[in-house]
Order: structure tokens, then C-alpha cells, then sequence
């Protein structure tokens, strides 16, 4: 079995969710995995919202290491908020209100967490790809009356090889909603 298909089938299993088996396009059109929202911050329940989770594996992780080093449970940086997965319902909450610790560190977000965030991001504003995100999971879990659900939040997951951490990123436009 794959890392990065582990690191999919770890975050639908986390959060109760559903991973999108792709053929060989590589993740470019639907997300790794769906989850109702309410699974992955009780803000959300009964919210009619969806969270696309877009996991990256990769063998260097250079968040993954500054969080570990942090002693922080979540933090925000620039225009992101990182968490460690299982500290999703807290750094959610708190994000929203605005209480989240700010990291200040010299160097400037990557570009590739900005390419990651925008093919999220892309899932969760084409009216198309929306509408083939609700057909493919209500036929994988066989539910005609999968919730139909009317907002989506992105949100990358980064994994990294010899490391238990993963570590979820949202962009804080997310959390004014």
C-alpha cells in the first residue's frame, strides 16, 4: 500500500469521512477525501457543510517539522491556520474567534502550500465538480439521501515519511464564515 493513499485512507477514517478513489489523474479532479463538517469541528453540526480534504505526502514536510518544534497544538501563519489533526475542533473553534496564537518566523509561506490551498479551493467553488463530489459519495457509501450539502471548506492535509504527525491547513478566510 501506497504513503500517500495510507495518509487518504487515515484522514476519511479520522473523521468518519469518505476517500475518492481516482484512476491516474492524480487528485485533479475531486478531492482525496469528503467529510461533513461536523465531524471535524462541532461548529459545523447540522451546518449542511462539507470539508474537501486534499492530502499531500511527501518526504519533507518542512511545516510538519516547525510544528512538532512549536509545543503548539495549532498556530497561524501569514494567512494560515496549521493544526494537528486531532487537535481539529479546538484549532477550528478557536480560529474562528480569533484566538489563535500567531507564529512569526522569517520565511515566507511556500508555494507550493498556495498550490495545494488552490486546488482545494477549486473543488469547493465549481459548481461542476461540487455537483460530481455529492454523486460519487453518495454511490461509494450507497446512500441516496447523502446530506446535499450547500457550503464546502478546503483544507490540505500534509503527511511526511517517518512521521506520526499530520498536520491539517486552512486558510482563515475559512473560518469568517
Amino acid at each position: 500500500m501506497t504513503a500517500w493513499k495510507n495518509l487518504e485512507r487515515y484522514v476519511a477514517g479520522m473523521f468518519n469521512g469518505t476517500r475518492i478513489p481516482r484512476g491516474s489523474d492524480f487528485s485533479k479532479s475531486l478531492p482525496d477525501v469528503v467529510v461533513d463538517a461536523g465531524y471535524v469541528c462541532s461548529a459545523f453540526v447540522n451546518s449542511k457543510t462539507a470539508v474537501l480534504f486534499e492530502c499531500k505526502y511527501r518526504s519533507k514536510q518542512p511545516f510538519i517539522d516547525l510544528y512538532e518544534k512549536s509545543d503548539l497544538d495549532y498556530f497561524v501563519l501569514g494567512s494560515y491556520l496549521f493544526f494537528g489533526l486531532q487537535h481539529s475542533n479546538n484549532a477550528i473553534s478557536y480560529g474562528m474567534r480569533g484566538e489563535c496564537p500567531k507564529l512569526k518566523i522569517n520565511k515566507k509561506i511556500p508555494k507550493y502550500i498556495d498550490d495545494y490551498m488552490e486546488q482545494a479551493r477549486e473543488y469547493a467553488c465549481d459548481t461542476d465538480k461540487r455537483r460530481k463530489i455529492r454523486e460519487v459519495v453518495r454511490h461509494i457509501n450507497d446512500l441516496p439521501d447523502y446530506p446535499d450539502f450547500q457550503k464546502f471548506i478546503p483544507i490540505v492535509v500534509l503527511g511526511k515519511k517517518r512521521a506520526t504527525t499530520r498536520l491539517g491547513v486552512i486558510h482563515t478566510e475559512y473560518l469568517q464564515q
